[in-house]
């Protein structure tokens, strides 16, 4: 896998090239990670076909699958958060076939009712444990290293991820459904408000 790359923003003239050759881009990048299309399955847990259907044009990819293929490659495109509603567009902009997505792994109702920043990292251990998916490699899709995948999904440390994305794409990667997704965006954005609101409380007057 290659370094991390500086993300560009794209207009929409510049969308639609992007579109009609992508699945060419993509190909090259993985090429130029030294990497074959057997080893981003097997790091992805995506079906063969699914990746090389993609790569000769035969379907598309769904919008978090072709995420997390291009943050595992370190691809220069839309890498950050500000920057993947680009990846939509680029999909909008191509042409109209089907479209191949990973089964998804919902999330138990019952986990999302999350308060605490431990209950917060028991919902990333399970998506992780029930993904079925090698640590190291979604770690990779989701530009994490071991050590901060580990960190985040150990409830006893009782911490709370500093950035959003990373949880998002943590949970991306693990297949979880998008709409539960943004929940836990949600509750994660609670949690930090009290924890910011917390550290700006002043003492009470003795």
């Amino acid at each position: 896998m290659t370094g991390q790359k500086q993300p560009i923003a794209l207009s929409w003239n510049e969308t639609v090239r992007v579109a009609r050759v992508l699945p060419f881009l993509v190909k090259a990048e993985i090429s130029d990670a030294g990497a074959g299309v057997e080893d981003v399955a097997r790091w992805t847990s995506f079906p063969l076909d699914a990746i090389q259907g993609f790569l000769d044009g035969r379907h598309l990819l769904s919008c978090p699958a072709l995420a997390r293929i291009l943050r595992l490659i370190g691809m220069p495109l839309f890498q950050q958060k500000e920057h993947l509603v680009d990846l939509q567009r680029v999909i909008s902009a191509m042409p109209n076939m089907r479209v191949w997505a990973p089964t998804p792994l919902p999330l138990p109702d019952e986990m999302l009712a999350i308060a605490t920043n431990a209950e917060l990292a028991a919902v990333l251990r399970h998506a992780v444990d029930a993904s079925g998916q090698p640590k190291r490699y979604l770690a990779a899709q989701s530009l994490l290293n071991r050590s901060q995948l580990y960190y985040l999904i150990d409830p006893a440390r009782n911490s709370l991820p500093r950035k959003p994305a990373q949880l998002v794409w943590l949970l991306e990667s693990c297949a979880v459904p998008y709409r539960q997704i943004v929940q836990v965006a949600e509750q994660w954005q609670r949690l930090d408000e009290c924890r910011n609101a917390a550290r700006i409380r002043l003492p009470e007057a003795a």
